[in-house]
């Protein structure tokens, strides 16, 4: 979803860590991705706020697919 979205898994963490995702247009800003199939609604929100995106974004792209 996050690939979708614009962000771009970084190359530059440390083998068999979880994937990190940073913004294109500011590498600064990045977020981890635990690596499981269920993640709470609250690290939820605060991936989406790390990665700069809204709540309304992440729902209308979930909606496309």
């Amino acid at each position: 979803m996050l690939q979708r979205n614009g962000l771009v898994e970084s190359p530059t963490r440390g083998k068999g860590s979880p994937p990190w995702f940073e913004h294109p247009d500011d590498p600064a800003r990045c977020t981890r991705v635990p690596d499981r199939d269920v993640i709470s609604k609250d690290l939820l929100v605060r991936i989406l706020i790390q990665a700069g995106k809204s709540r309304e974004e992440y729902l209308a792209r979930l909606r496309e697919t």
